[in-house]
Protein backbone atom coordinates (compact mmCIF):
# COMPACT_ATOMS: atom_id res chain seq x y z
CA UNK A 1 0.00 0.00 0.00
CA UNK A 2 1.61 3.38 -0.85
CA UNK A 3 1.73 6.20 1.12
CA UNK A 4 0.48 9.44 0.65
CA UNK A 5 0.83 12.26 2.27
CA UNK A 6 -1.36 14.71 1.18
CA UNK A 7 -4.56 12.40 1.65
CA UNK A 8 -5.43 13.70 5.11
CA UNK A 9 -5.30 17.34 4.58
CA UNK A 10 -7.18 16.87 1.58
CA UNK A 11 -9.31 15.18 3.09
CA UNK A 12 -9.99 17.54 5.68
CA UNK A 13 -10.47 20.39 3.10
CA UNK A 14 -13.08 18.44 1.18
CA UNK A 15 -15.35 17.81 4.25
CA UNK A 16 -14.90 21.57 5.32
CA UNK A 17 -15.41 22.93 1.44
CA UNK A 18 -18.79 20.99 1.40
CA UNK A 19 -19.81 21.77 5.33
CA UNK A 20 -18.88 25.63 4.19
CA UNK A 21 -21.30 24.84 1.18
CA UNK A 22 -24.38 23.34 2.77
CA UNK A 23 -24.03 25.25 6.16
CA UNK A 24 -22.56 29.37 4.84
CA UNK A 25 -25.62 30.63 5.86
CA UNK A 26 -25.31 29.69 9.44
CA UNK A 27 -21.56 29.84 9.86
CA UNK A 28 -21.47 33.81 8.51
CA UNK A 29 -24.56 34.45 11.19
CA UNK A 30 -23.53 31.89 13.33
CA UNK A 31 -24.66 34.43 16.97
CA UNK A 32 -28.21 34.56 15.46
CA UNK A 33 -28.83 31.13 14.72
CA UNK A 34 -30.15 28.39 17.24
CA UNK A 35 -30.29 24.71 16.01
CA UNK A 36 -33.03 23.68 17.91
CA UNK A 37 -36.62 25.75 18.61
CA UNK A 38 -37.86 23.65 21.18
CA UNK A 39 -37.47 20.80 23.65
CA UNK A 40 -33.75 19.85 25.09
CA UNK A 41 -31.97 21.39 22.15
CA UNK A 42 -33.82 25.32 23.39
CA UNK A 43 -32.87 24.37 27.00
CA UNK A 44 -29.72 23.66 26.59
CA UNK A 45 -28.62 26.75 24.45
CA UNK A 46 -30.76 28.87 27.18
CA UNK A 47 -29.31 27.18 29.91
CA UNK A 48 -25.62 27.71 28.38
CA UNK A 49 -25.92 31.66 27.65
CA UNK A 50 -27.93 32.51 31.18
CA UNK A 51 -25.53 30.51 33.12
CA UNK A 52 -22.80 32.84 31.28
CA UNK A 53 -24.27 35.90 31.88
CA UNK A 54 -26.36 35.63 35.15
CA UNK A 55 -24.82 32.74 37.30
CA UNK A 56 -22.12 33.92 39.85
CA UNK A 57 -21.04 30.34 40.80
CA UNK A 58 -19.22 27.67 38.10
CA UNK A 59 -20.84 24.38 39.10
CA UNK A 60 -24.77 25.77 39.97
CA UNK A 61 -27.02 27.51 37.99
CA UNK A 62 -30.27 29.05 38.60
CA UNK A 63 -31.81 29.00 35.65
CA UNK A 64 -33.98 25.59 36.66
CA UNK A 65 -35.25 24.46 39.56
CA UNK A 66 -36.43 27.78 40.98
CA UNK A 67 -35.53 28.44 44.26
CA UNK A 68 -33.06 26.08 44.66
CA UNK A 69 -31.33 25.73 41.33
CA UNK A 70 -29.35 22.76 40.10
CA UNK A 71 -26.06 21.64 39.94
CA UNK A 72 -24.67 22.19 36.35
CA UNK A 73 -23.89 19.08 35.76
CA UNK A 74 -27.28 17.85 35.45
CA UNK A 75 -28.55 20.80 33.07
CA UNK A 76 -26.67 19.78 29.84
CA UNK A 77 -25.27 23.31 29.91
CA UNK A 78 -22.76 22.27 27.72
CA UNK A 79 -20.13 22.77 31.07
CA UNK A 80 -16.62 22.72 29.23
CA UNK A 81 -17.76 25.94 26.97
CA UNK A 82 -19.40 27.81 29.60
CA UNK A 83 -17.18 27.54 31.97
CA UNK A 84 -14.28 28.45 29.76
CA UNK A 85 -16.01 31.65 28.92
CA UNK A 86 -17.22 32.48 32.02
CA UNK A 87 -13.66 32.11 32.87
CA UNK A 88 -12.78 34.49 30.45
CA UNK A 89 -15.30 37.09 31.28
CA UNK A 90 -13.90 36.62 34.69
CA UNK A 91 -10.62 37.35 33.65
CA UNK A 92 -12.23 40.51 31.66
CA UNK A 93 -13.15 39.30 28.41
CA UNK A 94 -16.81 39.33 28.43
CA UNK A 95 -18.20 36.80 25.38
CA UNK A 96 -21.22 36.02 26.88
CA UNK A 97 -23.06 37.95 24.19
CA UNK A 98 -21.23 35.46 21.43
CA UNK A 99 -21.77 32.12 23.08
CA UNK A 100 -24.77 30.94 21.04
CA UNK A 101 -21.78 31.62 17.95
CA UNK A 102 -19.32 30.12 19.43
CA UNK A 103 -21.22 26.96 20.24
CA UNK A 104 -22.89 26.98 16.97
CA UNK A 105 -19.40 26.69 15.32
CA UNK A 106 -17.82 24.42 17.65
CA UNK A 107 -20.35 21.80 16.16
CA UNK A 108 -19.58 22.44 12.74
CA UNK A 109 -16.46 22.47 13.20
CA UNK A 110 -16.25 19.08 15.08
CA UNK A 111 -18.28 17.62 12.27
CA UNK A 112 -14.40 19.06 10.20
CA UNK A 113 -12.24 17.39 12.94
CA UNK A 114 -13.95 14.42 13.48
CA UNK A 115 -13.17 14.10 9.14
CA UNK A 116 -9.54 13.74 9.95
CA UNK A 117 -9.82 10.77 12.86
CA UNK A 118 -11.97 8.80 10.02
CA UNK A 119 -9.27 9.56 7.43
CA UNK A 120 -6.83 8.05 9.92
CA UNK A 121 -8.45 5.19 11.41
CA UNK A 122 -9.21 4.21 7.72
CA UNK A 123 -5.42 4.69 6.77
CA UNK A 124 -4.78 1.94 9.89
CA UNK A 125 -6.69 -0.07 8.47
CA UNK A 126 -4.46 -0.45 5.59
CA UNK A 127 -7.20 1.01 3.02
CA UNK A 128 -6.46 2.69 0.23
CA UNK A 129 -5.91 6.69 0.72
CA UNK A 130 -8.66 7.23 -2.45
CA UNK A 131 -11.33 4.99 -0.81
CA UNK A 132 -10.45 6.17 2.69
CA UNK A 133 -10.85 9.95 1.55
CA UNK A 134 -14.29 8.99 -0.06
CA UNK A 135 -15.57 6.76 2.22
CA UNK A 136 -14.72 9.65 5.21
CA UNK A 137 -16.36 12.23 3.52
CA UNK A 138 -19.47 9.93 2.84
CA UNK A 139 -19.25 8.94 6.39
CA UNK A 140 -19.53 12.24 7.52
CA UNK A 141 -22.21 13.44 5.07
CA UNK A 142 -24.39 10.43 5.82
CA UNK A 143 -24.00 10.49 9.43
CA UNK A 144 -27.88 10.35 11.33
CA UNK A 145 -25.87 13.12 13.64
CA UNK A 146 -26.90 15.89 11.15
CA UNK A 147 -30.84 15.57 12.71
CA UNK A 148 -29.81 16.30 16.11
CA UNK A 149 -27.50 19.55 16.10
CA UNK A 150 -27.86 20.99 19.83
CA UNK A 151 -30.04 17.48 20.68
CA UNK A 152 -33.10 18.47 18.36
CA UNK A 153 -33.83 17.88 14.64
CA UNK A 154 -31.56 19.89 12.07
CA UNK A 155 -34.00 22.34 11.79
CA UNK A 156 -32.77 26.11 12.81
CA UNK A 157 -34.76 29.38 12.75
CA UNK A 158 -33.43 32.90 13.68
CA UNK A 159 -33.12 33.21 17.34
CA UNK A 160 -35.73 35.60 19.31
CA UNK A 161 -33.00 37.72 20.16
CA UNK A 162 -31.79 38.56 16.85
CA UNK A 163 -34.52 41.22 16.86
CA UNK A 164 -33.08 43.26 19.74
CA UNK A 165 -29.11 43.10 18.06
CA UNK A 166 -27.61 45.18 15.78
CA UNK A 167 -27.51 43.11 13.15
CA UNK A 168 -31.04 42.24 13.18
CA UNK A 169 -33.96 42.66 10.47
CA UNK A 170 -35.96 46.12 10.47
CA UNK A 171 -38.80 46.06 13.76
CA UNK A 172 -41.51 45.43 10.94
CA UNK A 173 -39.94 41.72 10.25
CA UNK A 174 -40.50 41.18 13.55
CA UNK A 175 -43.39 41.57 14.37
CA UNK A 176 -44.82 39.55 11.37
CA UNK A 177 -46.09 36.21 12.17
CA UNK A 178 -44.38 32.90 13.21
CA UNK A 179 -44.56 31.08 10.02
CA UNK A 180 -44.08 34.33 7.87
CA UNK A 181 -40.70 34.99 10.02
CA UNK A 182 -39.37 31.69 9.86
CA UNK A 183 -40.07 31.14 6.10
CA UNK A 184 -38.28 34.81 5.48
CA UNK A 185 -35.59 34.51 8.32
CA UNK A 186 -34.86 31.10 8.50
CA UNK A 187 -31.28 29.97 7.57
CA UNK A 188 -32.76 25.82 7.59
CA UNK A 189 -35.79 25.40 7.96
CA UNK A 190 -35.46 22.00 6.71
CA UNK A 191 -33.47 19.02 6.58
CA UNK A 192 -29.76 19.31 5.26
CA UNK A 193 -30.01 16.96 2.44
CA UNK A 194 -32.66 18.47 1.02
CA UNK A 195 -30.73 22.08 0.94
CA UNK A 196 -29.93 24.10 3.74
CA UNK A 197 -31.29 27.64 2.20
CA UNK A 198 -34.83 28.09 2.61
Amino acid sequence: MRKNKYGAPVTVLLVAVIIFGLFHKIILNANHVSFADSGDGLKSTFGTVYHLRYDSSYWHTSAMNYPFGESLFFTGNQVVLTNTLKLLKDAGWDLSEYALGISNILIILSYIIASLFIYLIFRELNVDWWMAMVATVLIILLSNQWERLELTSARCMISRCSCKSSAAPPRSSCSRSRDEQRRRCCVAHRPWWKGVTA
